[in-house]
């Protein structure tokens, strides 16, 4: 009779919960008994449905926005700018007893060497048809403009998240005449807001670091670039708020070095004057802030690092946002037609933790 009863209970998924949709990441989980601290990741989906199958009914929602895309060099005339981070909204004893509606912030496109501007990332929100009619909701960041950094979720003229907590994403900086572009913000985190990307000094090559994350306090921005005689190296990026993770800023001609645990990417290093060349900024760091109960971690991506160059042709991107929810970088100019694509940013991510 017992082994009657399970296979009955298999045939018919009586008992049973099972994960539900591609970048879902849901244990599976016995007799639909309430297992309180149990953490589920929601990683993708647009207007989709999350089905409660954890047999509890409160639960604390944290969710990011997706970051924007950082803009394109144009020769002669601008570096890139790096874009806004997602912001970070958190609600806690929130219930669901049988399913809620959610949509994942997308990531921003990057701008197009030549001047191209970047798009914004994705709002975040769970248990609603909108940001605005949502329980848990947060802003993404605004794309890289061509001549003004793009503006963290949550920041000032980008408002919106719903949530008893709401952080901020960190703001790109701005592209200037100077060959090296200007780095991403990182994404807001759980106890803190997210550093801002660096913006390039004038008339220096070293390109700016990436803004780190806010995966536990408010992350540090990345440097200014250094000075344009010779080779130099680029600047590093922003320390997670744990105070590690910045990606070292590249050696004169080398690439900025990617981020880690949600740290900013470093700049890309200048080359030397008569060498045609640039070089990639560093991805911003993937966040680590948040452990699924079925495996895997997640957390607020720092900001990529501006790229660089100096003359000549060359296409070298600018540092891409970290996941979730950090920013790209803009990409770098020089003379002779040389220009550089922006990077792009990272989708937003929900966080879902049983209580009871």
């Amino acid at each position: 009779m017992k082994h009657l009863l399970i296979a009955l209970a298999f045939l018919t998924g009586v008992g049973f919960a099972s994960a539900q949709v591609p970048g879902m990441f849901q244990p599976l989980l016995m007799g639909n008994t309430c297992i309180p601290g149990t953490v589920i990741f929601l990683t993708s989906g647009s207007g989709a449905t999350w089905s409660n199958t954890t047999g509890c009914t409160n639960f604390t929602v944290e969710a990011i926005g997706g970051g924007g895309g950082g803009s394109g060099g144009l020769t002669n005339i601008r570096a890139g700018s790096g874009a806004g981070a997602g912001g970070y909204s958190k609600v806690t004893n929130l219930g669901i007893s049988g399913s809620a509606t959610y949509t994942v912030g997308a990531l921003g496109s990057a701008g197009a060497a030549g001047g191209g501007v970047g798009t914004a990332g994705g709002d975040t929100w769970f248990n609603g048809a909108s940001l605005a009619a949502s329980s848990v909701g947060a802003k993404g960041g605004t794309g890289g403009g061509s001549a003004t950094g793009g503006i963290g979720g949550e920041q000032t003229g980008n408002t919106g998240g719903v949530g008893t907590v709401k952080n901020k994403g960190g703001s790109g900086g701005a592209g200037g005449v100077a060959s090296g572009a200007a780095g991403g913000g990182g994404a807001a985190g759980t106890r803190g807001d997210g550093g801002g990307g660096g913006m390039q000094a004038i008339n220096n090559n070293g390109a700016a670091g990436g803004g780190g994350s806010g995966g536990g306090a408010s992350g540090s921005a990345g440097s200014a670039g250094g000075s344009n005689s010779g080779t130099v190296a680029g600047s590093a990026g922003g320390n997670n708020a744990a105070g590690a993770g910045s990606g070292a800023g590249g050696a004169a001609l080398n690439p900025g070095v990617a981020g880690t645990l949600g740290g900013g990417g470093g700049g890309g290093g200048s080359p030397a004057t008569t060498i045609n060349i640039i070089e990639a900024g560093g991805k911003g760091g993937d966040g680590a802030d948040f452990t699924a109960t079925a495996g895997g971690t997640a957390g607020s991506g720092g900001g990529g690092g501006g790229s660089n160059g100096y003359s000549g042709s060359g296409s070298t991107a600018g540092g891409a946002g970290g996941s979730y929810g950090g920013a790209g970088a803009g990409g770098a100019i020089g003379g002779g037609g040389q220009q550089g694509p922006g990077g792009v940013g990272a989708s937003g991510l929900i966080v879902i933790t049983t209580l009871n």
